[in-house]
């Protein structure tokens, strides 16, 4: 009809060499009296399609073997979207058949999640005109699974019509995504924990204190007056013990390190200016996979009932002591 060359492939049936697959080309030609003849040649290409269907057995193998489903999606010249392939295991990524994905992309692209369609299409659509890769991240709503995540990563092609296909793999990523999520709801918590035990310990009147086993502060709660965090954190714990004390304290600290035991001792504690604070302490064990590996530090601060029974003994002995200088009797009665 067209007088344009002739190309075909197809199998004949050789009485001896069993069947074979054959190639006409030819070219064509008009006669005068409307008939018309092809003049060309007719090769056996058994062997180059049994290469073909070697090669493409081990595509499909290799396919198979790899998690995720390839897939080549073409946007056409006129601005269409088709499936020109997918391999088997397209069907259980988005529980539709190969054969309706080739027949019609549109049965893809309606299980896209609503929230999710603009991003797929500007991400397609900002590939082809950087001919650069494609990646995104979306969900489907699968049949029987229910919401599925996808990667896509694939690389376009410019087709001599136009047309732009993009040959690339399609992950299911569902799993990871719901350990994400999860790792995330943990680390909220987390987050909140922390907050909430930040508030507990800021809220406790008393210096809670946490040290390593060489005695070097990691952390405390509340900061002595005249004293920044950095003059603290990272100091030796007996720094701030009077000197008289010292020994004591750190006998106190051992015994905690080799028997797990608690103790609870009281000493004077060093300020900035040189003054002295009263402290009550109770030193117990903070333990990882059964080994102690320091020890937490609760100091109450006593100074201002010591100084108040101080003043009320020495008001007591001044009361006594005006009582046995006083040569009256002194009597005290009930009601």
């Amino acid at each position: 009809r067209d007088l344009t060359p002739l190309r075909c492939d197809y199998r004949v049936s050789n009485p001896t060499r069993g069947e074979r697959w054959v190639e006409l080309t030819a070219g064509v030609m008009r006669e005068p009296d409307g008939s018309v003849f092809w003049h060309g040649e007719v090769r056996d290409i058994t062997e180059c399609k049994r290469a073909l269907v070697l090669e493409h057995d081990r595509l499909a193998c290799f396919a198979a073997s790899v998690p995720g489903a390839f897939a080549s999606f073409r946007r056409r010249a006129d601005g269409g979207f088709e499936f020109i392939y997918a391999s088997s295991s397209a069907e259980e990524l988005y529980g539709l058949s190969i054969e309706d994905m080739l027949r019609d992309a549109g049965t893809v692209f309606s299980l896209i999640v609503a929230e999710d369609q603009e991003h797929v299409f500007a991400t397609i659509e900002e590939s082809a005109r950087t001919m650069t890769s494609w990646q995104c991240q979306y969900r489907i709503t699968h049949h029987a699974r229910g919401v599925v995540w996808i990667d896509g990563h694939s690389r376009p092609i410019r087709d001599p019509d136009g047309a732009i296909t993009w040959h690339g793999v399609l992950l299911d990523v569902t799993a990871r995504k719901h350990a994400e999520v999860a790792h995330e709801l943990d680390r909220a918590t987390a987050r909140s924990s922390e907050s909430t035990l930040h508030a507990v310990v800021d809220a406790v009147p008393d210096f809670l204190i946490l040290i390593e086993r060489d005695r070097r502060i990691r952390y405390i709660n509340r900061l002595l007056p005249g004293y920044a965090m950095e003059d603290v954190v990272g100091r030796d714990a007996l720094d701030f013990v009077v000197p008289s004390l010292r020994a004591s304290v750190d006998e106190a600290y051992q015994a905690v390190l080799a028997t797990g035991q608690p103790q609870t001792f009281e000493t004077d504690v060093v300020l900035h200016d040189g003054s002295t604070r009263w402290m009550n302490t109770r030193i117990g064990p903070v333990t990882h996979e059964g080994a102690i590996v320091g020890a937490t530090m609760a100091c109450s601060d006593l100074t201002e009932r010591r100084d108040a029974e101080d003043k009320l003994r020495a008001s007591e002995a001044l009361l006594r002591s005006v009582f046995e200088s006083v040569n009256d009797a002194i009597i005290t009665i009930d009601a």
